[in-house]
């Protein structure tokens, strides 16, 4: 019985640390492996969803629970940001930074995951990454084939036309206009 008790709070603990500081993933995460623990069906799911009523809080894995717990205390312990992605901008559907505090190395500093996560945002995301620029090759000029009709004649040039000639627009006189006879402009 105390060893139950025992496994109950522990459990507790870890569940509350990774609500607590964990990711939105994360917490998805420990929600739906209790779901399947359980073996809730989507059928069921919907079921409680239109019958506004909740399932019954469920126990979430074992292994997922402590491989959850261990990701979050070492994103604490490197003082990283509480977030999936490394980049600037979070992709969302982006779990660069969660994987790599799964795979890499527990002795690695704050640097070095942080430089590995954006290292695996980039290979993830290629839009993201620099694009190549294309090695444009000459290719070898064609002959252009030889017509096998005879060119059509050329037609003579033309020296008239059927439009009437411009002619000159003429404007009111503006307040700004000089006045063709002003006394500036008479002689003595």
């Amino acid at each position: 019985m105390p060893d139950e008790l025992i496994r109950r709070a522990k459990r507790a603990e870890l569940e509350a640390l990774v609500d607590e500081h964990g990711t939105e993933n994360e917490r998805w995460q420990l929600t739906f492996s209790g779901m399947r623990r359980a073996e809730v069906t989507l059928t069921q799911l919907a079921g409680a969803a239109e019958r506004d009523e909740s399932l019954r809080p469920l126990p979430p894995e074992p292994e997922v629970l402590a491989r959850l717990a261990r990701k979050v205390e070492r994103r604490r312990r490197l003082g990283l940001p509480r977030k999936d992605c490394a980049a600037r901008r979070v992709v969302e559907s982006c779990d660069c930074l969660g994987a790599t505090l799964d795979e890499i190395d527990e002795s690695a500093g704050t640097r070095e995951v942080l430089a590995a996560a954006r290292k695996l945002h980039k290979a993830r995301n290629p839009v993201f990454a620099p694009q190549p620029v294309p090695s444009v090759q000459a290719e070898p000029p064609v002959a252009p084939e030889r017509p096998t009709t005879p060119p059509a004649p050329i037609p003579e040039a033309v020296t008239e036309t059927n439009t009437r000639p411009a002619g000159v627009i003429k404007r009111s006189p503006k307040w700004f206009d000089p006045h063709p006879r002003s006394v500036r402009d008479m002689q003595f």
